[in-house]
């Protein structure tokens, strides 16, 4: 085929789709709308305000081992769930603002030094007695109210947990408890607990007593205290296994466990204050009515000024720290107050005894210890191996430098297969501590120590005076935007909804065309398969790349993307545009009726995009990488989900997706490989469906072996045009009949002359159904130019099934034929550009005139419009239907329906005319006009007749050919026959 001709079928391929998709008016309206009411919804439910601006983001100050024993554990404690605060924080100040540290100490100091003293019930009467005659007119001493702590929970210790973080951490952003058990907790970290080892399965533990037992078992029973148990038992009961084991590692690890052993400090500390808080107490519950005059005293501001100018306390801090604690003593019932903290010192000291301070456990090779570590690992009760790279069977000093692998659970460190372990994201500037493990589950504790021991195992220098602290970086403002985690969710979805009917209606435009024999009929006619799919994908693509344009400027100027560029939207978009329409192409080839196939590929479609929700979940759990999800990007669907997900990620960093970071290189499924496999995918698609309708052309058309591809002939242009010369296709004038059994007599053919020129020649031809019923048996025979041959034989002679082979609707079984001298199974193709067909049903548009039909067929045999135009006026003045020109088939009868099929068959002045029995039904006046063209019409054509009507095969037929069963009985002229 030539440029030329190309472009130009495929121009009036798109014309035709144009005229029909424009008669279409409710599918084009749907087609453009559905989806901007979609977004149009969406856009309005952006526009209601759903962003919070969020300020800056300090995380605390982490303290290390090498901090000290009491400081450790309250920064522990009170930096455990991660809490972030507007403002910076320094390392070691954070925490003196806890009541621990600002108020307890001022507080013991000032009942043992102050409240003891006799003198000072006196002095604070006669302050009263002086100041109440100031103050009594303008203002009465602060009411007195009391502030107990709050009642407890149901779960006693989950209450003292709470109480106990109050009492270390004091202004405490959340409760570590409730951080655990809060509904956004994420699924990654609750995978990663499920990992953990559960407590409960306890293996003997020597030395654990009977009250510390019963105390791990109330800690497991409860939810929020059962994960920190999960979290905290391999530091306080687990053992620290090390390997080699000789003086100097012993040495190394000897130190270790005497930084562990600084814990226990926090019981003498708290041992001290039980015994503070339980003298105040005792002095309170005797001194009732003094305390009681005390409060009253300490709620009027200028009698506590008068106080402690009288304590002669002049140190500006000092003083606002004595008012505060002053007026918090005011304020609460002292004794009760002091009750629960001299519980909350006993439980404290209580769990600290229930520590196992000596860890260490050496031996001789790392491969015991990790033998030995697998075995307490399921119980929870180890901490870590500690390897030292080092001979293990000499005594040597510790090499320099000295190399220390740390081998923890593999639940209990972070993935080191990915650059990092989660998406960063605006909207989530403070981690969970489970996701922090290296902190969290101790590494980073365990490695300072170590350390620290080996230097100064190796230095003889001790490093006591310096001391570590870790710190995340801090977060800037932003703006978390709770529309954008809805639509993470939403978007994919909606844009497969806003697709599913435009896919389902190409899928069914294709279907219908096969359905009704129109593909064939244009392939009949010399249209090649490439430029009818070429034709179907442009007319699709003009109407989703609109719809694909409105959406983006929805999607970006609509506030839903408004950070990301508008062109790389649009592209994106366009991307899966062109996939939809692959894809439903590669969709229609598996049906043949056109109701069933919209409906079922529209479900199908939807049903690709579900698979994406899996992937998404997985990709987010680090469950799979990239590379592993990128194979499944061959269904379009999760490719595009992918890439939506991408999008609204980028959005919540406040950065969208830009040209400039689209090639940024992450471990991350980015969009760079949606949008390239968005478009591998319609390539894929699309060679697939020429592929499929060439080795399964479903109902009509010839098949070509599946390895086809591997032939040269599929690439080696063919010249197999025979010269239209009888003497070049020897035929016998009698030739015997061999395949019927039940004949004995040969077929008569009458002679013709020499200068009758052969256009079309049937060798040996057989057609056998998949039935098993035999169609045609080794038919020969020979139809001329310039005649019209009768094709006579009853209903199942198999006229019908000979013009299909030689039209190439179906395959021969066996044999040949050659139409224009071309052979058909090799060249069908190029048979086909002077060939016209009418087969026994009307196979018309029913959205395109009378006219447009005879000007579609006409121009694809390479007719010029105006031409054409020319020679349309005749056929239909011919055929008595003018008056018709501009009307729809549906408007026709039956018998103009046969006339118009005839008139197509003609146009284009095809050579080779098919016309199989083209006046069956067709009432006497149009059976007339039909027979006045083909006799006008026969010059210069070779038109096959088929019919079972002796009359019309007698008046029409220059020769006639009789079947019978498949086989050829007689041909020659009429007296012959």
């Amino acid at each position: 085929m030539s440029q030329c001709q190309f472009y130009h079928q495929l121009k009036l391929l798109l014309w035709k789709n144009f005229l029909i998709r424009r008669r279409q008016k409710k599918r084009l309206f749907i087609e453009f709308f559905w989806p901007l009411m979609l977004f149009l919804v969406l856009c309005w439910v952006r526009s209601q305000a759903l962003a919070t601006r969020r300020p800056d983001c300090h995380l605390v100050p982490k303290a290390l081992p090498s901090v000290g024993g009491f400081e450790f554990i309250q920064n522990y404690i009170c930096s455990f769930a991660n809490p972030c605060f507007d403002y910076d924080i320094e390392d070691e100040e954070h925490w003196k603002e806890a009541p621990v540290n600002k108020y307890t100490s001022r507080f013991i100091k000032f009942m043992e030094i102050y409240l003891k003293d006799p003198d000072l019930i006196d002095l604070i009467r006669d302050e009263m007695v002086n100041l109440s005659i100031n103050h009594q007119k303008n203002q009465s001493p602060g009411t007195v109210r009391q502030q107990p702590l709050p009642s407890s929970p149901d779960s006693p210790l989950v209450s003292k947990g709470n109480e106990i973080q109050n009492f270390l951490c004091g202004e405490f952003q959340g409760s570590i408890l409730a951080d655990l058990t809060e509904a956004e907790f994420d699924f990654d970290a609750l995978e990663d607990l499920s990992f953990l080892p559960n407590p409960g399965m306890t293996i003997k533990d020597p030395g654990l007593s009977k009250n510390c037992r019963v105390m791990f078992a109330k800690l497991h029973r409860y939810r929020g205290t059962s994960l920190v148990w999960k979290t905290l038992k391999h530091f306080i009961r687990g053992w620290i296994l090390f390997a080699p084991n000789n003086s100097y590692t012993d040495q190394v690890m000897m130190k270790v466990d005497e930084k562990i052993k600084e814990l226990q400090q926090g019981a003498a500390v708290m041992k001290s204050f039980e015994s503070s808080f339980t003298s105040i107490r005792d002095w309170a519950v005797e001194n009732t009515d003094d305390v009681e005059t005390i409060k009253k005293v300490f709620a009027d501001d200028a009698l506590v000024d008068k106080i402690l100018s009288g304590w002669n306390v002049t140190d500006v801090d000092d003083a606002a720290h004595m008012r505060d604690m002053l007026k918090l003593f005011a304020k609460t019932d002292t004794v009760e107050s002091l009750n629960i903290l001299i519980e909350l010192t006993k439980e404290v000291q209580k769990f600290i005894q229930c520590f196992r301070f000596d860890k260490r456990v050496g031996y001789e090779t790392e491969k015991e210890a990790v033998e030995a570590a697998a075995l307490l690992q399921s119980s929870n009760m180890v901490w870590a191996v500690v390897v030292f790279e080092m001979d293990e069977h000499k005594n040597a000093t510790l090499p320099d430098p000295l190399t220390i692998k740390i081998r923890m659970d593999i639940s209990k460190v972070d993935k080191t297969n990915v650059i990092q372990d989660r998406k960063s994201s605006r909207n989530r500037p403070r981690r969970q501590p489970f996701k922090i493990k290296y902190i969290t589950y101790g590494f980073t504790y365990l490695q300072e120590m170590v350390e620290r021991a080996a230097i100064e195992v190796k230095t003889g220098k001790l490093l006591d005076q310096h001391t570590s602290f870790i710190q995340q970086y801090p977060f800037p403002c932003h703006v978390q935007d709770f529309f954008l985690g809805v639509l993470a969710l939403t978007f994919p979805l909606l844009m497969t909804v806003s697709w599913i009917y435009s896919a389902a209606m190409i899928i069914k435009s294709i279907v219908y065309e096969r359905e009704h024999h129109l593909k064939e009929m244009m392939k009949i006619m010399g249209l090649p398969n490439a430029v009818m799919w070429l034709g179907w994908l442009i007319d699709s693509f003009m109407v989703l790349s609109l719809s694909a344009t409105m959406l983006s400027a929805l999607l970006k100027f609509g506030n839903i993307l408004p950070y990301s560029d508008f062109t790389l939207i649009w592209v994106f978009m366009i991307s899966y545009s062109v996939s939809v329409i692959c894809l439903s192409f590669l969709m229609s080839t598996f049906f043949s009726r056109a109701n069933s196939a919209a409906a079922a590929g529209g479900i199908g479609f939807f049903l690709l995009y579900l698979p994406y929700n899996f992937f998404k979940l997985w990709l987010d759990r680090d469950a799979l990488s990239w590379y592993h999800v990128l194979p499944f990007c061959l269904i379009s669907n999760i490719a595009f989900g992918l890439g939506c997900s991408t999008f609204v990620e980028l959005e919540k960093d406040g950065v969208g997706a830009l040209w400039e970071s689209l090639n940024s290189n992450t471990d991350d499924f980015d969009l760079r490989y949606s949008i390239s496999m968005l478009w591998f995918d319609s390539f894929l698609y699309f060679a697939l469906t020429l592929y499929i309708e060439v080795i399964s052309p479903a109902s009509a058309g010839i098949p070509k072996p599946w390895y086809f591809l591997f032939q040269p002939s599929t690439y080696i242009k063919r010249s197999k045009l025979i010269a239209n010369n009888s003497n070049e296709f020897p035929v016998e004038s009698t030739l015997p009949i061999q395949s019927s059994a039940n004949t004995d007599h040969t077929c008569l053919v009458e002679p013709v002359p020499d200068h009758y020129i052969s256009g079309v020649k049937v060798i040996g031809l057989g057609k056998t159904f998949p039935n098993g019923r035999i169609a045609l048996k080794n038919l020969n025979i020979e139809f001329y130019e310039n005649q019209i041959t009768s094709f006579l034989g009853h209903n199942g002679a198999g006229k019908t099934t000979t013009v299909s082979i030689l039209t190439g609707i179906y395959p021969p079984s066996k044999g040949t034929a050659f139409v224009n001298g071309y052979e058909i199974m090799k060249d069908m193709d190029s048979a086909r550009k002077n060939l016209g067909v009418c087969p026994q049903y009307n196979v018309l548009f029913s959205r395109l005139t009378v006219a447009e039909h005879l000007t579609f067929f006409s121009g694809l045999k390479g007719k010029d419009r105006q031409v054409s135009a020319k020679e349309i006026e005749v056929i239909l003045d011919d055929l008595r239907i003018s008056e018709k020109g501009n009307d729809y088939p549906s408007s026709l009868s039956g018998g103009m329906k046969r006339k118009l099929c005839v008139g197509i068959a003609f146009c284009g002045r095809s050579k080779t005319v098919f016309l199989d029995e083209p006046t069956a039904g067709v009432d006497p006046y149009s059976r007339r006009s039909i027979w006045e063209l083909l006799l006008k019409y026969k010059q210069g054509r070779t038109i096959i007749l088929t019919t079972h009507f002796m009359d019309e095969a007698d008046i029409l037929g220059d020769r006639i050919a009789i079947i019978s069963n498949g086989t050829l009985k007689a041909a020659g002229s009429s007296l012959e026959c």
